[in-house]
Parts: structure tokens; sequence; C-alpha cells
């Protein structure tokens, strides 16, 4: 072959394969993964090998590649039992378990779980070509306080309703120290009124790395009474040894079934109504108890207040007498039906609604609200200045004179409350959260504040008082103390429907006042006040000491003398209760950027998470908390796990100098146990 050839062969051979690296540099796929590349997808929340408090999850993380409408994204548990992709609709809700936000490459993911180990895999996939980019896998664990249903399942919180006669019972506890034995008789104890359930105690371990985790479950020797409501309680002193394992007083309500014979199940495997009431027929003339057709005081043609039948409709079963459980304190002297200043009656459906459909989020049927988030082209129109609505602030009837919106794909007006043709639109309900579920935000306690706003202000974000700590026993308190903390749910021979007994370790009781806001003085007020701060009564985990004769040398002075504020002896009660200052720190309602030596009062900062501090380390992800096993970590009863290093003391009384008011650690070799809460 001569040269020229030879040199054009050489050449055209390179030429062909300029032209194949340049189309493959064009055609090569943008998600191929090389040694060192960042992952392509990430689970920031929960953390590998945590112990979480719910079965309802949020799974967090982070992606990096795929534009999000060629984005898939897809969870298994373990390696091919797909659970949900981000494409799917969940059948129950009608909405999507997933959230991704494009512009900050984020996800979220909202399963719900049973309780046990899970190995959780999401992937990633690009549509337009069906390639898997990338994967990540998390190993965590379920274990809660609350109920084991019959099929395994549980179900957390407080107040729970609805629950199987066959029902077990369980707390979840996590420590530094192993826990060896318990009382099987005696470690948690069930009482249904002044009556003990006898029953049966286990321990288990639930074996979960770096941690002395357990669950102890109680099973009644005999079905629990239908209709019937149950307290069930952990007793430390009869779970290993007291003098290691030092865990806190944990204790929630539930009420079992109803034994009505149900024709309408929507749940044939539990025999279960979605509606406790039954669901309304056309021949029934159920509806004129409530209503009344010609002499109907409200737009939904309801009854006047004055001759509220609901009382007495919703009593002819709530008394326990038939087929519907009692309300607790239905005997005392006052109730919840007074109003929140006596001139107004208020009613159950005030706080109920009956119409509404029995669910896990909603066991009690509260109220809702809807909420509307309108897009960014609606602002300013007809005076909208935020685009989020709710309709407890702002009626939707303000711009909506017939409450109906056009909907854009029919060309046709329809409800705005249709969620189906507006998605934007959703219902909310309002909350009414104790000491295993609140988080210390407002918002937990939105049922209360929907009509004590004389108080809302006092729970508002950055306002920070002497009654927002952070929970040292596990549960996610990391903020505001709960209504429920002072105060009973439906009735009390206190007024105020104060409680008697105050505290969740060492409680006191005794406490009585039966006048009106112009009868509290001082010697009440102080009774009040020295049932918790006395040095030896706690909540969550933390004891207020009692108030130093170095700080009060006045042994006769009302507390809102100092710690209240406002011009009338009416607003210092009412804020040294709700909203007590530090002094001589200013109002913190009117100065919210005051600094503040308070307890940590954390607002709930990501969904669902319940949070403590403790002297060891704690992870806050996906809705429970996570501690390195240290001195006394323990589980709430929502199966929260965090570490304690021991009981906590905080001096809500004391002088700014005085920095004991903040809560600390006792001691890490005490091997305090916290339980979990949801």
């Amino acid at each position: 072959m001569n040269p020229m050839t030879r040199y054009k062969k050489v050449y055209a051979n390179s030429l062909l394969i300029l032209v194949l690296l340049i189309i493959s540099a064009f055609t090569f796929s943008s998600n191929v993964v090389f040694a060192n590349d960042p992952p392509l997808i990430t689970i920031t929340s929960p953390v590998n090998n945590q112990l979480l408090n719910d079965t309802k999850l949020v799974i967090t993380g982070t992606y990096n590649t795929v534009k999000s409408k060629n984005l898939l994204l897809t969870a298994y548990e373990g390696s091919s039992d797909k659970i949900s992709d981000s494409d799917s609709i969940n059948a129950e809700t009608k909405t999507s378990d997933w959230s991704v936000n494009s512009q900050l490459k984020t996800w979220t993911f909202t399963p719900r779980l049973s309780d046990g180990k899970h190995n959780i895999k999401i992937q990633i996939k690009d549509k337009s070509d069906s390639n898997v980019i990338d994967s990540s896998t998390i190993t965590f664990y379920i274990s809660g306080t609350g109920i084991v249903l019959p099929d395994n399942s549980g179900r957390y919180g407080d107040d729970l309703t609805n629950i199987p006669k066959n029902s077990r019972i369980k707390f979840t506890i996590v420590d530094q120290n192993p826990i060896t034995q318990i009382d099987e008789q005696r470690a948690i104890t069930v009482m249904q009124g002044t009556t003990e359930i006898s029953g049966t105690s286990t321990l288990h371990d639930l074996n979960i790395p770096g941690k002395y985790a357990y669950s102890i479950t109680f099973k009644a020797n005999d079905d629990f009474k239908l209709n019937k409501s149950f307290i069930a309680s952990l007793n430390p002193n009869f779970i290993g040894d007291p003098a290691i394992n030092k865990i806190y007083n944990k204790s929630f309500k539930f009420t079992t079934k109803t034994n009505a014979d149900w024709e309408d199940f929507d749940d044939n495997s539990r025999q279960t109504s979605s509606n406790p009431h039954g669901h309304y027929t056309l021949n029934t003339n159920m509806c004129s108890t409530c209503h009344s057709t010609h002499k109907g005081s409200t737009d939904t043609l309801e009854v006047k207040p004055s001759d509220d039948a609901t009382q007495n409709y919703c009593m002819a079963c709530h008394d326990g007498t038939i087929n519907a459980p009692a309300i607790e304190n239905r005997d005392s002297k006052n109730h919840h039906t007074a109003g929140v200043d006596k001139t107004q009656q208020a009613s159950c459906t005030t706080c109920h609604n009956p119409h509404l459909d029995w669910s896990e989020d909603n066991p009690n049927l509260l109220k809702d609200h809807y909420v509307y988030k309108h897009k960014n082209a609606d602002l300013n129109q007809r005076g909208l200045t935020s685009l989020k609505v709710d309709s407890i602030d702002t009626s939707c009837i303000n711009c909506h004179e017939e409450n109906t919106a056009l909907d854009t794909a029919s060309n046709t007006n329809k409800s705005i409350f249709d969620t189906t043709a507006f998605k934007d639109g959703y219902y909310e309900q309002l909350k009414y959260k104790k000491s295993l579920t609140a988080s210390g935000s407002m918002d937990d306690y939105s049922l209360c504040l929907s009509c004590h706003t004389d108080i809302k202000k006092y729970y508002k974000d950055g306002v920070t008082t002497q009654h927002s700590i952070t929970a040292q026993d596990g549960s996610k308190l990391q903020g505001f103390l709960p209504c429920a903390e002072c105060h009973e749910t439906h009735g009390s021979n206190n007024s105020f429907l104060l409680k008697s007994t105050f505290g969740h370790d060492n409680p006191t009781g005794g406490f009585t006042f039966t006048g009106d806001i112009k009868d509290w003085d001082v010697n009440t007020e102080r009774q009040f006040c020295m049932k918790c701060h006395n040095g030896s009564t706690s909540l969550y985990g933390v004891t207020a000491k009692l108030p130093s004769p170095e700080y009060h040398p006045s042994q006769t002075a009302a507390c809102s003398l100092c710690h209240g504020t406002g011009g009338l002896n009416r607003d210092r009660i009412l804020s040294a209760a709700h909203g007590p200052k530090y002094v001589p720190l200013s109002d913190p309602v009117a100065d919210t950027n005051t600094a503040s030596t308070t307890t940590s009062t954390s607002e709930s900062s990501t969904n669902n998470s319940s949070t403590t501090t403790s002297s060891d380390s704690s992870t806050n992800t996906g809705g429970t908390t996570s501690s390195s096993a240290g001195a006394g970590t323990a589980t709430s009863a929502s199966g929260t796990t965090t570490s304690t290093s021991g009981a906590t003391t905080s001096e809500t009384d004391s002088s700014a100098a005085d920095s004991s008011s903040t809560p600390t650690a006792v001691d890490p070799t005490t091997g305090t146990s916290e339980v979990i809460t949801p």
C-alpha cells in the first residue's frame, strides 16, 4: 500500500473515531455515576438504626439529578417489596404520599408502616429512559407506647378510641443500662374507674444496635369491656432495678369500641364503621335533634344555644348507660358547656363534629376547619394579602358569597369546599394534644385557643415564657405546656375546670377553688402554683424548684405580682398562669425579642418531631427522637426515643442572675430512663 493510501485510511479512521466521540459526548447519559461522584439520592431523616415512635412516618431526603417532570421516586421494603412511588395516589387519603421540591432538590415521603424493624430503600429513576439511576437505604425501628391491636398493628396517641376488646397495651423504654426483669403483675397498671384490670406484663428486647431498648406489653386476663374508658400506667418501681433504671411515669387513656352491631362496615376484618354515630339515612328524623327547619338560628339551622339539644342528645348515650362510653367527670360541679366567660353557652358540638368519620388521626371527632392555598395570581385580589387562608381566621364567604368558585377544568362554578375540583384546599383538624403527643407549638392546642382567644397571645411564635420547657422524660414537648396539665377536659369540681392534682412524678393533690376570678386571692394563687413549684413534683422530667427565700423575701405576696403582666389584676393572674415572665425581664408577649433564660422553648421545627434534650446526643428526625445510649434513655408513650441523664430542675422563680432556671442534668450515673411518647 502506497503511503498516500495508508495516510488516507488512517485519516478516515481517526475522523470516524472523532465523530463517534463527539456523538457520544452529546448522547452520553447525564445520569451515569462515577466512583467519585456524590450520591444522586440521599435519606436525611430518620437516621440509621433510629427508634421511631409512630407508625405514621415522615421520611425526607435530597436528590441532585433528573428534571422534576421526569423524576420517579419509589420506596421498597427490603430490596423488592414495593411500598409506593411518587406517581401513585393513596387510596385512603386520595392524595400522594410524596412531595418533591424541584427548587431545593428535596423530597418527602409519608407512609404508614407497622411496628418492628424496617429496611427501606428509596430508588430514583428517570422516566424518560426507565433507567434506575441510584438508590439509598436505611434501617430503622418502630415501637411506641399505646395499643397493640389484634392484628399486631400499633395505635399510639392520647385519648385513643374504638379499641377492640382483645387488644394489648404497650410501653416502650430505652435506657443506658440493661433491664433484666420486671414484676409481671405490677409493671403496668390498667384501671377502669376504680377497678384494676388483672393481667400479665411481658418484657421484650427490641435488639436495636447501640441501645438498651425494650417494650413491655400487658395482656388482660379477660377481654376489656366494651364502651368503657381505661387508664394504662407504667409503674417505674416494678421495672428493672429502681436504683439503676430510673424510669418516668407515663399513662394514657383509651376507650373500647361500641357494642352496637353496625350494618355499614368500612372494614370487615375489624367490624368497624367510619362513623361511630352511624351513617345518616333518609328514614330518620335524627337531624331535627340539633337542627330546626323553621326555628334554626344559624346558617346551618342549628337551634339556639339556650335551647341547645345536643347536650341532652349526646348524653342520652354518653352517660354510659347505652352503647357509648361515659364522659369523664360528667357528675362534676362545673362543665365545659359554661362557655368561655360564662355569658355564652357552649355545647358538645363546640369541640366535636358528630358528622365526621372516625379516623386514627381524629379518633374523637374533633372539629376541623377549611384551609385553602391560593395561587400567586390571586394575591391582592379582593383584599387577599396572604396566599394561605384559614376559615378559622377569615370566613370564605367574605370573598365567595355563594361559597362557590370557577372550576377552570369544567368551566363551571363549584363549591369551594370541593377538594376534588380545588386540590389546593383541604380540611385541617383542630388539635388538643396532651403529654404523649404535644410538641409545644401553638398548633398543638388549636382546639382550645379557637375559643380562648384571650389566652392565645401567650402561645404565639416568638413568645418565650417560663411555662415553656424541654421535656427530659422522652416526651416530644419542646415548648408550651399543654392545657391539659392544669385543666380537666369535660368537667371539674373546681372553677375554670382546674385540676385538683398536678404533676407526673410525685404528683400533689388537694387543690380546691370554687369561686370566680374576683375570688382568686393570694392564698389561692400560692396554693395553686406551689402544687408544682415545690421542689419534688415534676412534669416531663423537669422539676420546678421551691421558690428560694433569697429571691422571694415575701411569703405573702402573690406570684402574679412579679411574674404576671398587665394593668388589671385579671390580666396579671392569667398571664402568670399561662405565660409567666422571668423576673426581672419584661413582658414576654409585649417584647418577644427579650433574651430569656427559661428552659428551652423551641417550637416543633419538623413534621411531628419529637425531641428531648439530655446529656447525651440526640437526633430528631422523622417524628421521633433518637439518642445515643446514655444515662437514662427511654421511650415515651408515643414511641419517641430520647436520652436523659436524670431528673432535671427548673427554677422559674428567681432573679436573672440565677442560671439554674435552665434545666440541668443530674449526674449521669443515676441512669434515668425515659418513656417514649407518640
